[in-house]
């Protein structure tokens, strides 16, 4: 089309009138271009946000049974006195000590990023998730159901801390050779209700993610259709103009 326009002028046309319908041309398609560009990065951003929200709610997931087979753990070992049980409580609760570590890390101010990847990475996180947790505390630190699940997951922190310290003592009673049956019954009570402490905490870190992702969701969605009717809109109305322009430019050549 913009070919034969340009052929379509008369001899003698002035060179300039016949670039400026080039020009035209090219400007309508580099506009629908950068939009279709605008519209496919949108898209783009709005898969990463929910493929942030799935890494943090797996992360969370290994922190849980981390937990819990920690616990598992202390209790043979308080029977047993192995120190095979022992060691596999100090490997799995690395995990949420991890985990806590790299929170730590990107709560700093400056957050320090490399700290934080390699707690996580400890936490035996997946690597490709690595990224997207840490953008989820860079972006959404200060969003209300967001910053309630960090909330809730640094009070699992300092529960997991008096595990290790009940996990602790429980170790030097058993090397020491004074862990009677009634000390283990209040060890092992402790360390249980701890248990049951994390476990309340999990659900009601659960629900807030939830409401997180949901919301989260919603506004990606709802942004994402407004911005690509915007841009789309706008794309439309700059055509016309430049159409409008285009029809006047064809009239000079025609006179």
């Amino acid at each position: 089309m913009v070919w034969q326009s340009i052929s379509a002028s008369r001899p003698g046309a002035p060179a300039s009138v016949a670039q400026s319908q080039l020009r035209s041309y090219v400007l309508i398609f580099s506009v629908f271009l950068l939009l279709l560009l605008l519209a496919l990065s949108a898209s783009w951003a709005a898969i990463e946000l929910v493929n942030d929200t799935r890494a943090y709610a797996t992360g969370e997931g290994r922190y849980s049974k981390a937990e819990k087979i920690a616990v598992l753990s202390l209790h043979r070992y308080a029977y047993s006195g192995r120190q095979t049980d022992y060691n596999r409580f100090l490997k799995v609760i690395a995990v949420p000590q991890g985990d806590q570590m790299a929170r730590a890390a990107l709560s700093r101010t400056p957050p320090d990023e490399g700290l934080a990847r390699r707690g996580f990475l400890r936490g035996e996180n997946n690597p490709e998730d690595v990224n997207g947790m840490i953008r989820m505390f860079g972006w959404f630190a200060w969003w209300k159901p967001f910053a309630a699940a960090v909330a809730d997951w640094r009070v699992g922190d300092q529960l997991v801390d008096r595990l290790f310290v009940e996990g602790v003592n429980l170790h030097t009673a058993i090397a020491a050779g004074v862990l009677d049956a009634n000390a283990r019954s209040a060890m092992l009570a402790r360390i249980d209700a701890l248990d049951v402490q994390l476990t309340d905490l999990e659900n009601t870190f659960s629900t807030h993610l939830g409401e997180a992702a949901r919301t989260a969701t919603a506004l990606v969605v709802a942004g994402l259709g407004l911005t690509t009717v915007l841009l789309w809109s706008a794309g439309i109305i700059f055509a016309m103009k430049l159409f409008r322009r285009q029809i006047a430019l064809d009239n000079r050549l025609a006179t």
